[in-house]
């Protein structure tokens, strides 16, 4: 059984920023509900792989169901940079993306990084 599961939903928004000098950033994933801030460790590689990830995902899913509405594009810089102090519950091990047909909603799902030693289900899992 997981240490724990947090479900972001609703979710108002998702993004991702590094703290840091370069070779020493700490990057972060970060899911905003209303006044709260899911944060984890995300590693740059991981990161990098999800952003593609997500590029082709959206494409399949448009793909898929061709009616339903582009997704926005809309960025304002100011929300979506961190803010420090930053307490992440953990470091991600696995990360993973799925659709709800049912409700129009993309799903980013992130697993903690655990021990060697230690039972994979335990881990904690954040979506």
């Amino acid at each position: 059984m997981p240490r724990f599961e947090i479900d972001v939903d609703p979710c108002d928004h998702i993004t991702s920023d590094a703290l840091g000098q370069p070779g020493q950033r700490v990057f972060y994933l970060h899911a905003y509900q209303e006044q709260r801030a899911i944060t984890v460790i995300i590693e740059k590689a991981q990161l990098q792989s999800l952003t593609i990830g997500i590029e082709q995902f959206l494409s399949q899913i448009s793909q898929q169901y061709p009616a339903l509405a582009e997704a926005s594009d809309q960025y304002v810089e100011e929300i979506m940079r961190i803010n420090p102090p930053v307490d992440p519950l953990f470091r991600v091990g696995e990360i993973g993306l799925g659709y709800d047909k049912d409700r129009d909603r993309v799903i980013i799902f992130s697993k903690e990084l655990l021990p060697e030693d230690a039972e994979p289900e335990s881990a904690a899992v954040v979506r």
